[in-house]
């Protein structure tokens, strides 16, 4: 653990001007080389001697004269505050500290110091700002930017939750106010909205909120990546399906995006020093995709002859071939610093070797996993049948470290088992056990995240060729997500939540056919692009509001929404439904009888 020290040569405050210098104490922590404001206040009086640890309640702020200001916990400890950026961003004064007589802070316990990046008993990441906490949906956009080079990520205290407001984060296409000016957010940088955005819905965010992130005049490329439910993605040579396929980039790659077509939603990339054409409706950040420049495609791009499509599999799948595929049969989810080990395949490697359910994955080949994503973890452990794998593994049952190393193999689930730590319940349950197929699709259910179904409010709406779905709360990544099933092939796509829009705004109703709900009208009228509602068709009823429930899986999630009587499943994974030990990876959706009072 490391202890903040600041030491000045004279008695300043906090408001003051003289610099100190920063040391830390400990190990685990570099220490920090910029200089910092003390925060000492010899000026007041100290607390009477007959004042105790227990005089004081969770959120007081106590200094010593030994210059270091704790933060008092609901359990009684002393945390330290990690430096003066700290005590701005929770909007604490220098009239709310209270000087103590050393002799009570020793004896209160020590906590690990607190910083303006905190973490919740759910794993949420949070940053501190203008006395406010705001949500940041990815781990790493946060403790790897500049802004917090170097600062270590600590613990949410519970009267910290209780006292501070704790807002949504900033996530990437949302439209920010702040004042009179209007932004786009992408890329972590902010961007001035273009013209006929000021009616849009918008995050009011603070003064210094607003001055955390780069600001950009325009944007001329758009650095983004496949979204959640899309691993992999064909280049082509030219905006359309028609056109020879360049290559395929992953969901784990960055896209290189310089332009748009101007008539369709296909995005011009940058790949391996080639520029190729992109579905503009694969990328997680097409709120944005109207920024870029509109570009007029190469008229002398040959097409090529489609081939003839093969027939549908039965549980409905968009597939893309990939080789070599061989794991050691274990199912992972995302623990609050290392992967855990939520599933085991029977007689597979990680259950021969003697892996546990509830294992920590700590080590990977000699690379530490800390805040590792359980699915980079997955894609790291498969790799060339018969390599070995070394692990280093941390049981909570029995304390222990241990160290394994495993053989891959390939692996087929139609010949083993997956035996999960915690099964799904009632409604989801009865889904579950009565459909041996959907357990191998799904995996395991996140057992550090939400044991059961959670219950949500939905929106539905039938279309000619498949459905769109809303729920209000999709907790994992913190937003209320639209998804979209197409008919056709079994694929879907996901978008965020969008503003309540008239459908009408876009285009008028058919005869004999029904107005596209607010919820969906941005979404089907503006992403899905022509092909898309092509695809999708028109609606076919009304769009209405249902009770609705959602539970998260290893490889995808169940939803269920009252008002069209069905359990839907979504799933993303490497599977072999032809069980000729061949892999592909596939991504689709299934559905079924609602069952959820059973």
């Amino acid at each position: 653990m490391n202890i903040l020290k600041i030491k000045s040569a004279l008695p300043i405050g906090i408001l003051g001007t003289t610099v100190a210098v920063m040391t830390v104490f400990g190990s685990g922590q570099p220490a920090l080389s910029r200089a910092m404001e003390a925060t000492a206040w010899f000026d007041k009086p100290a607390a009477s001697l007959t004042a105790t640890a227990s005089s004081y309640a969770a959120g007081s702020l106590l200094e010593g004269r030994n210059q270091f200001v704790y933060y008092v916990t609901a359990s009684g400890s002393r945390q330290p505050i990690y430096d003066h950026d700290t005590l701005a961003a929770f909007g604490w004064q220098a009239e709310a500290v209270i000087r103590v007589k050393d002799d009570l802070l020793t004896g209160m316990p020590v906590a690990d110091p607190l910083t303006r990046l905190v973490e919740d008993e759910q794993g949420n990441l949070y940053w501190a700002a203008q006395g406010q906490l705001w949500q940041v949906n990815e781990w790493w956009s946060a403790i790897e930017s500049r802004l917090y080079e170097g600062v270590p990520v600590s613990r949410l205290d519970s009267s910290l939750a209780e006292t501070l407001p704790m807002r949504s984060g900033l996530p990437s296409g949302a439209y920010l106010r702040q004042g009179e000016r209007l932004y786009c957010f992408i890329n972590g940088s902010l961007i001035p909205a273009p013209a006929g955005s000021e009616t849009m819905e918008a995050i009011d965010i603070p003064a210094e909120a607003l001055a955390l992130y780069p600001q950009m005049e325009a944007m001329e490329t758009l650095y983004t990546r496949l979204n959640a439910d899309t691993y992999l993605a064909n280049i082509r040579r030219g905006p359309g399906i028609e056109y020879e396929i360049l290559g395929t980039v992953s969901n784990q790659e960055e896209i290189v995006a310089t332009g748009r077509a101007a008539d369709s939603y296909w995005l011009q990339v940058t790949w391996q020093g080639q520029t190729g054409w992109l579905a503009g409706d694969l990328i997680k950040d097409g709120a944005f995709i109207p920024l870029l420049p509109a570009v007029t495609p190469d008229a002398t791009i040959p097409v090529v002859t489609a081939a003839t499509p093969a027939p549908q599999q039965a549980s409905q799948t968009t597939t893309v071939a990939a080789t070599g595929i061989a794991e050691i049969g274990v199912q992972l989810v995302r623990n609050a610093t290392w992967p855990e080990v939520a599933g085991l395949w029977t007689g597979q490697p990680a259950e021969q070797a003697g892996l546990k359910i509830g294992d920590l994955l700590t080590d990977l080949n000699g690379q530490s996993l800390s805040y590792v994503s359980a699915s980079e973890a997955a894609r790291q452990l498969r790799g060339e049948a018969g390599s070995a794998v070394s692990l280093r593994v941390y049981r909570p049952s029995t304390g222990q470290w241990l160290d394994f190393t495993v053989n891959r193999a390939a692996f087929n689930p139609a010949t083993s088992t997956l035996v999960c730590g915690e099964d799904p319940i009632r409604g989801f349950g009865a889904v579950w056990r009565n459909h041996p197929e959907v357990r191998p699709l799904l995996g395991c259910t996140f057992t550090n995240f939400r044991q059961d179904e959670h219950a949500t409010r939905a929106a539905v709406q039938t279309f000619e060729h498949g459905w769109m779905l809303w729920l209000e709360t999709d907790t994992v990544l913190n937003v209320d997500p639209i998804y979209v099933f197409f008919e056709d092939d079994g694929s879907y796509i996901r978008y965020g939540d969008q503003p309540l829009t008239d459908a009408h705004k876009y285009a008028p109703t058919d005869p004999g056919f029904f107005k596209v709900g607010d919820r969906f009208a941005k979404v089907y009228g503006e992403y899905l692009g022509p092909q898309g509602r092509a695809r999708l068709g028109r609606a076919t009823n009304e769009a209405r509001d249902s009770k609705g429930a959602f539970q998260e899986f290893v490889n995808g999630r169940m939803f269920w929404a009252g008002e069209s009587d069905t359990i839907y499943i979504i799933y993303r994974g490497y599977y072999d439904f032809d069980r000729d030990g061949n892999y592909t990876w596939e991504q689709g959706w299934t559905s079924f009888e609602d069952k959820f009072e059973g």
